[in-house]
């Protein structure tokens, strides 16, 4: 049969009197309206740009966006792309990373250009509108016809992850049938582990490159020279382009960017015709560029004929474009605002108007367009600043000018600090005078600063060879004492190198031991589990050493601590085999300290709920159930005399539920979760904002148990309850409860047609899958369509039952092949539904298969259950 396929659904936002909308994707928004990314279809052709108009600063025709220069070379890089775009995964994601310069987006566009010829639908996303604002337009970025969708990703790095994660969740990307990329573009590969462990949550394959310098070797540099010598010299209608040599050696690792290669090919072509000397060096060349810069300048205000083209005097407008170079492009309205705080002039309008004349938005929609490309104006910030010793005269004024503008980055609405920080570090690298001189004394007058400036700015200062260990320290103390998904990555990167130089200024194995102890958990925050295990070990070695040589009542605690957080993080990397020694020891160390003092009894309760969860994991639900139910016994008695320790109870109360019901006990385990409800209730009424989820997932689960013991009515009513709490929740924060949301609709189409509503559990469990594709959750997915398929087949609709059964049963053998430990199980108990089911060919194989699986996995009340399942109707089908 055919597949029906999803009618595309437009999604309209209204920004600053602008609509801007998407049909066949979704719009994620701020409270404020604005969208948190735009969404566009790859253009399809580039307008020819005037020849006269990118004479007049010759920079212009380094930009990307004009494709002055046609693209060639790195053959074996696209071929990657290629084989990577053609796999058969259905979702992954690949990060293309190097330095600035190096040809990034030049290449990425390239490969965007022949995928969209091979068919599929190439987009790209745009971070917010703080950078740019839509006109008013509609995008169809309907997938239907196309043989993939390719979504482009350009300064991935410098997005929050939260944000990432929305755009990973966006149903363009999660269509049936249809193959979906995500080409994240970015300078280094530090924000990558975090952004990989945010994919496998939508079951994505992921790969990285690393973009390599240009070999150095003649040949290869001499011919991309060549390539762009040719088409600057036919902007300039040069006839006789082959006269035209490198102004200096193409050798060396500075020449090894693409740029650098084509700044010297344009330099000699400039120089060439206007008689001047080229230089032969690349900061001469920089200089040489930046000169033609402000003598465009100087002939936009001194024109000869009539009016002045620019009314704005050319040293004024160097301030406006190191402005520039530090905002990025800004909405007109912000421009205003910014211009008008930093006092540049009387007319705040007229400067950003003669401003885009030098520098003209692409849309006309921005205002302070920044000089391009970014390695460009990461120069020009460097050699306006004083400090270096380049043939360039810094601007007296820029010292001040730069911290005024870092603190109005971070006071204007619609603005951050990120790119000025993110750039400024990006010139230090090169110019060691920005940071010495300019950056590090303005984070440490204003420590909040690099905080503000997000992840990528405190990756970016962080790594810098000479970054200013009281810059980073004055940081340290505004940075989120908690997990907080848009600032673990740069803590991490910030704490990183903070411990090295701690670690090198003490022996004492007490002080180590808190040093990589803090590390480890600012990395597992980042997703750096490995790097997270290896610290935390070594706090756990340290510790070990500092008790003793003496003092053990101080450090064996910290022992402990340490060695719960290895088991935690051998668990997050599938290591629970691994974990089990460290969780016992810690629960010798809590125990031993318990006895000794019941005041920490609590810790010694966290210990075993550790420790319980473990066990079950590796499969020991039986042994499992000590430790969790001495876990249950210490709180409540802790509780007894503190109830801000009762959503530990509860929260013990739930993994037990979750045991029972693996050990059959069923009638246990529905005590255990109404138990377990009844303090969620009383919690969420006296402090809702943090306790409702609690009741939602609480309800869900005692819906769930009372439904395995056929107290059908109530099970409905319970999660009833739910599915209005998580709607409500998911008004507040889609991103955060729309998964759970969907979890509970699954449940409560299952008691729904159990009671007969046969309608409303159709239409209950459809909006479950409808959230679950959406969302790209594979394994989830497979559940719900074995309930959709029972809903269906209900309903009469035999062939659309049959095309869900087979569904689940495809995407959970292809999980079962990565991971039988984890998926065998429910692989089985799709093959039993569809078999079962009546409407399946081959019932009898799909049957056989099930028992062949679940014979070989290791028996608990669960396996055998379902093995009996898998048997009876065999045998039913053998009768039929």
């Amino acid at each position: 049969m055919t597949e029906q396929q999803p009618v595309p659904r437009q999604s309209i936002a209204a920004v600053a009197g602008a609509a801007y909308g998407v049909i066949g994707a979704d719009l994620h928004i701020f409270g404020d309206g604005t969208p948190v990314y735009l969404l566009q279809r790859w253009p399809s052709e580039t307008a020819v740009a005037d020849p006269a108009w990118l004479r007049q600063s010759p920079s212009r025709m380094l930009n990307a966006r004009h494709e002055v220069v046609p693209f060639c070379g790195r053959a074996a890089e696209r071929e990657t792309l290629h084989r990577w775009r053609r796999s058969p995964t259905r979702l992954s994601a690949h990060w293309l990373y190097g330095p600035g310069g190096q040809g990034k987006t030049r290449l990425a566009a390239r490969f965007a250009e022949e995928a969209r010829t091979d068919g599929w639908l190439v987009v790209q996303a745009l971070h917010g509108l703080g950078t740019v604002l839509p006109a008013p337009s509609r995008e169809d970025l309907d997938p239907a016809q196309h043989a993939g969708v390719l979504l482009v990703v350009d300064y991935a790095d410098r997005w929050p992850l939260s944000h990432l994660t929305w755009l990973f969740s966006n149903s363009l990307l999660h269509r049936r049938d249809v193959p979906a990329r995500i080409l994240l573009i970015a300078r280094s590969a530090e924000q990558w582990p975090a952004i990989r462990a945010t994919l496998a949550n939508h079951m994505a394959d992921h790969a990285s490159t690393a973009l390599s310098p240009l070999p150095d070797e003649p040949s290869g540099r001499t011919f991309i020279f060549e390539t762009a010598r040719d088409s600057f010299a036919a902007r300039y209608e040069v006839t006789d382009a082959e006269t035209i040599t490198p102004p200096g050696p193409l050798t060396g690792p500075k020449m090894g960017l693409t740029l650098a290669v084509h700044m010297a090919a344009l330099v000699a072509v400039d120089a060439a015709v206007s008689g001047r000397t080229a230089p032969t060096d690349l900061a001469g060349m920089t200089v040489y560029l930046i000169d033609r810069e402000q003598l465009n300048w100087h002939q936009l205000h001194e024109h000869k004929r009539g009016t002045p083209t620019i009314g704005t005097a050319p040293e004024t407008m160097r301030r406006m474009v190191f402005l520039a170079a530090l905002s990025g492009a800004v909405p007109p309205e912000v421009g205003k605002d910014l211009v008008t705080r930093l006092k540049l002039s009387a007319g705040a309008d007229g400067l950003l108007a003669d401003h885009a004349v030098c520098y003209p938005a692409p849309d006309a929609q921005t205002f302070l367009e920044p000089l391009y490309p970014d390695r460009l104006a990461e120069d020009f910030i460097a050699l306006t600043l004083p400090g270096h010793t380049s043939d360039y005269p810094a601007a007296s004024w820029s010292a001040d000018f730069t911290g005024e503008i870092l603190n109005a980055l971070g006071s204007v609405p619609g603005l951050s600090p990120a790119r000025a920080v993110t750039f400024m570090a990006a010139a230090a690298e090169r110019w060691p005078h920005v940071g010495v001189g300019h950056l590090y004394p303005n984070l440490r007058r204003n420590p909040r600063l690099l905080v503000t400036a997000g992840s990528a700015a405190m990756t970016a200062v962080s790594e810098l060879p000479d970054v200013d260990m009281n810059a980073l320290r004055a940081a340290e103390q505004f940075l989120p004492a908690e997990r907080h998904v848009d600032f673990d990555i740069g803590a991490a990167a910030v704490n990183t190198r903070l411990t090295v130089h701690r670690l090198a200024a003490t022996d004492d194995p007490g002080r180590r031991g808190q040093y990589h102890g803090l590390h480890g958990w600012r990395l597992a925050n980042a997703g750096r589990h490995l790097e997270a295990l290896e610290a935390t070990m070594a706090a756990a070695g340290e510790y070990r050493r500092a008790a003793e040589a003496g003092d053990a009542d101080r450090w064996l605690p910290l022992l402990a601590a340490a060695l719960n957080n290895i088991c935690v993080t051998q668990s997050e990397l599938g290591r629970q085999h691994l974990a089990r020694e460290a969780a016992e020891e810690a629960v010798a160390l809590r125990r031993r300290f318990a006895e000794a003092d019941p005041g920490q009894r609590a810790k010694l309760a966290l210990a075993l709920n550790t420790y319980g969860l473990l066990l079950s994991e590796l499969g020991e639900h039986e042994a499992a159930t000590g430790p969790a139910s001495e876990s249950l016994g210490i709180r409540r008695e802790l509780a007894e005399g503190d109830r801000r320790l009762l959503p530990d109870v509860a929260s013990s109360l739930t993994n037990l539920g979750l045991l029972r019901v693996h050990l059959g006990d069923l009638d246990g385990a529905l005590a255990a979760v109404e138990e377990a409800a009844v303090i969620y209730r009383d919690l969420a009424a006296v402090d809702p904002a943090r306790h409702l989820p609690d009741l939602a997932t609480a309800l869900n689960n005692l819906g769930s148990r009372l439904a395995e013991v056929d107290r059908v009515a109530d099970a409905c009513a319970a999660l009833e309850e739910a599915v209005s709490l998580r709607r409500r929740l998911v008004q507040r924060n889609e991103t955060a409860f729309l998964p759970s949301l969907a979890g509970v609709l699954n449940n409560h189409g299952n008691v729904l047609a159990r009671l007969g509503r046969h309608t409303e559990a159709l239409a209950s469990t459809e909006e479950s899958a409808a959230i679950y594709r959406r969302l790209g959750q594979d394994r989830h997915i497979a559940r719900v369509l074995l309930n959709l398929g029972n809903r269906l087949a209900d309903a009469g609709r035999g062939d659309e039952a049959q095309h869900a059964y087979e569904e689940s049963v495809r995407i959970r053998r292809r999980l079962a092949v990565a991971n039988p430990a984890a998926h065998a199980q429910e692989l089985a108990q799709s093959l039993i539904a569809a078999a079962g089911s009546g409407v399946v060919a081959e019932a009898q194989d799909l049957a056989d298969e099930a028992i062949d699986i679940l014979a070989g996995l290791p028996a608990t009340a669960t396996t055998e259950r379902d093995l009996a399942e898998a048997r009876k109707v065999r045998h039913r089908l053998d009768q039929t």
